[in-house]
């Protein structure tokens, strides 16, 4: 459990005991600290880490330091062609630390990232009105230090979407389960709290992505009972967004289909136009120039 103001007490003095633990969470791993005995090497810089710990949560960290290679000996791990931020980030979600998130941006409101001395313009949060937005409520988070409540603006969704994946990509390769397990909840999590269409196609994505059926499926019901425009304009956006996203070719075509059926309903004038367009499409869909997801 997270944990924020309303949890400490208020006043100056807890704001900034949270704000000293933030701090210490992310030098956590910059130097040897609590008898570390390992390294974790990445882009040429260090990560203390106790082998036992990574060992524990990772057969392939514990084949790394038990084995028969040379780390074994060293306790010196190079992790060649990752991200440091996401190794980082893998192990602060292996150590037992309840400031740890899956959010790799400050939970922090715009106002309390300014006193931080940071650009309010970077914040991916907006102070958000429970009793406005009851159904995104479980979306929502609290700013560490003053305790508000906080949704993720457009942009802030998509990042933290594209940055589970990547979080379940690297835990997947180092066999970590909690992470996987972690990441798999937190996409239930938000595939119970759709909110719009292109949400909904972050979602797709990700349940393609870890082979999630019946998240997949969740997704296509609330994209098929989706109340959006008619018009031109429609399917150009639509179009857009799913080739942002490496979305299948079965998906695609569904969702082609989706809104060739809600403009077949319409009474729209414009309607027919679109139909013939979208017909076009499908009529001379050529699979090579298509692709699939890891291609794009």
């Amino acid at each position: 459990m997270k944990r924020t103001l309303f949890e400490h007490g208020t006043g100056n003095e807890k704001k900034s005991k949270i704000e000293d633990e933030q701090q210490e969470e992310e030098l956590i791993f910059s130097k040897p600290w609590k008898g570390s005995d390992g390294v974790v090497i990445v882009e040429d810089k260090e990560l203390h880490v106790h082998t036992t710990v990574l060992s524990l949560a990772s057969p392939v960290f514990e084949k790394m330091f038990n084995g028969g290679f040379k780390e074994a000996q060293t306790r010196r791990v190079t992790l060649e062609g990752k991200s440091y931020d996401l190794v980082e980030h893998m192990l602060k979600l292996i150590y037992p630390n309840d400031l740890s998130s899956l959010d790799p941006e400050p939970m922090l409101c715009p106002n309390c990232l300014v006193k931080k001395k940071q650009n309010r313009n970077l914040c991916r949060w907006n102070i958000a009105r429970v009793k406005d937005t009851p159904e995104i409520k479980p979306l929502m988070e609290n700013c560490r230090v003053c305790g508000k409540w906080l949704i993720r603006d457009s942009l802030g969704q998509r990042l933290y979407t594209k940055h589970l994946q990547k979080l379940y990509q690297i835990a997947n390769e180092y066999m970590v389960k909690r992470i996987i397990e972690l990441v798999k909840n937190e996409i239930d999590r938000q595939c119970r709290s759709l909110y719009d269409l292109f949400n909904a196609f972050d979602i797709l994505e990700s349940s393609e992505l870890l082979d999630l059926k019946n998240i997949k499926e969740d997704c296509f019901k609330f994209i098929s009972e989706y109340k959006f425009g008619v018009n031109p304009y429609t399917v150009q956006i639509i179009e857009s967004k799913l080739q942002e996203r490496e979305i299948s070719l079965e998906s695609n075509l569904r969702i082609k289909g989706i809104l060739l059926q809600r403009f077949v309903e319409s009474d729209s004038p414009a309607s027919k136009g679109e139909i013939k367009k979208i017909a076009k499409g499908l009529a001379s869909f050529d699979i090579n120039k298509y692709g699939t997801p890891s291609q794009k």
